[in-house]
């Protein structure tokens, strides 16, 4: 299974792996996907500027989503909630 941290580079790889024989064409991917990078790492700070930073600690943790779908169920007083959970 792919790393999700490298998403953003495999792009790149591709670009320096394709052998086609036209090399403008290259060349315009190559403009493009700097482009998209550059809009992609903008639109992050902009995002992260923006919210509030109390909540900042909610979008990094150790915790998979099964563990915490376990810990919702097992901390949950409420029926309702755990159905949800499951």
């Amino acid at each position: 299974m792919a790393n999700i941290k490298y998403m953003q580079i495999y792009p790149f790889v591709a670009l320096q792996l394709y052998e086609g024989r036209d090399e403008p064409m290259k060349d315009q991917i190559a403009s493009f996907l700097i482009g998209i990078l550059a809009s992609w790492v903008l639109l992050n700070v902009i995002f992260f500027r923006t919210i509030d930073l109390k909540y900042l600690k909610t979008f990094f943790s150790r915790k998979t989503a099964p563990q915490y779908t376990c810990e919702l169920y097992l901390t949950s007083e409420e029926d309702a909630t755990k159905f949800q959970s499951i």
